[in-house]
């Protein structure tokens, strides 16, 4: 029993850190440059999926879709983005945030709520407790955040 579970506890380590490690990554960056870091993060995973040479040539407007991205490339591209953040994320990922601007504001808001929460709107209770909001809930107030940019 014991030796065949052994090898999957480094792996749940590594994922583990790994979460712990984006998210203090992103605690430890000033708050105005962690959307930069976040929106690099997705850049990445984007042009690997999608086969583009380098992540500055991935359009941040342009919907993952239109560029070319399939269902098999969107498992794969979530995989990607739930490794490289350690944060368990929705299957209909691509769908709500069909680009990389509002893929980086819903990242953004998941894995740094304490930053947001200094923004008036972003100050009600549930601003930090995911597990209390919907995702349209969530899928609002990214669209409000990102009309006001």
């Amino acid at each position: 029993g014991a030796a065949v579970s052994a090898p999957d506890a480094p792996a749940e380590a590594r994922m583990a850190a790994s979460a712990g490690d984006f998210r203090a990554r992103v605690a430890a960056t000033a708050p105005a440059k962690r959307r930069e870091l976040i929106e690099r993060v997705v850049r990445e995973s984007a042009a690997v999926v999608l086969g583009i040479s380098s992540p500055d040539r991935v359009d941040a407007e342009r919907g993952f879709f239109d560029m070319g991205m399939d269902s098999l490339m969107a498992v794969d591209f979530k995989g990607r983005l739930e490794k490289s953040t350690g944060e368990t994320l929705p299957a209909s990922l691509t769908f709500n945030y069909p680009s990389v601007t509002a893929l980086t504001g819903y990242l953004l808001d998941l894995v740094a709520p304490a930053a947001e929460a200094a923004e008036p709107e972003a100050a009600a209770p549930a601003a930090g407790d995911h597990g209390g909001v919907s995702e349209s809930e969530i899928a609002a107030r990214l669209m409000r955040k990102l009309e006001t940019l």
